[in-house]
This record gives structure tokens, C-alpha cells and sequence, in this order.
């Protein structure tokens, strides 16, 4: 890789965006497989790699975001009073 081809930290920061929504359609296993050999190659503080994954589809994925829904909705970090369940509902998740 040629120096010119190096982003900078500048250029990194400012080019960085985060995505918030979602297309509907599944991501394929392989790739999926993929990026999970590459993330094995990520650096953790002292090796401890703390990551747990959960793969979910269908109505076991419909389960567990209606869980998580519920307990981040009273249980928001910093929140003096449970917030309305609409609130997460709304996002596409």
C-alpha cells in the first residue's frame, strides 16, 4: 500500500458516518461467515475477546427483540422513570 493510499486520521474521523436504518433483506450466511473470520482478527484489551454473538431469524428474532424492547424500555440507563414502549418500537429495527 503506497503512503498516498493511507487515509489520514483527519480523513477517517470526518469520513465516518454510522447507519441507522436497515434494508429488510437478509444478509447472507457466507457473508456473515465472513466477516466473523475477519472480526477474529480484531484486537480485544489482553485478548479477553469479551464479544458473545446471537444469531436470530424469523419468529425466534421477532422473541428476542420484543425482550430487549422491554428491558431497554425500563430499564434505560440514566432514566428516572421507565420510558413509553413506543419509544423503541418505532425504530426499524
Amino acid at each position: 500500500m503506497t503512503e498516498a493510499a493511507i487515509p489520514t486520521l483527519d480523513q477517517t474521523i470526518l469520513e465516518r458516518h454510522s447507519i441507522r436504518k436497515f434494508l429488510p433483506t437478509p444478509v447472507p450466511r457466507d457473508l456473515v461467515d465472513e466477516a466473523l473470520a475477519l472480526a477474529q482478527h480484531a484486537p480485544s484489551n489482553s485478548n479477553i475477546q469479551p464479544w458473545r454473538l446471537v444469531f436470530a431469524s424469523g419468529a425466534a428474532r421477532d422473541r428476542l427483540k420484543e425482550a430487549l424492547y422491554k428491558v431497554a424500555d425500563h430499564e434505560a440507563p440514566g432514566a428516572t422513570h421507565p420510558r413509553p414502549a413506543q419509544s423503541l418500537r418505532a425504530l426499524p429495527l
